[in-house]
């Protein structure tokens, strides 16, 4: 079975959009995606 989240255009748009943050911003980023990964893993 696939268990990948399947996202909407604007998701994804959001997503690429973060990632783009986050390159830009890495010690943001960093901390952004420690949240990020705390919050869906709850």
């Amino acid at each position: 079975m696939d268990y990948r989240v399947t996202f909407t255009p604007e998701a994804e748009q959001q997503i690429v959009d973060l990632h783009r943050y986050i390159t830009q911003n890495n010690l943001t980023g960093l901390l952004l995606m420690v949240l990020l990964t705390l919050f869906w893993n709850v």
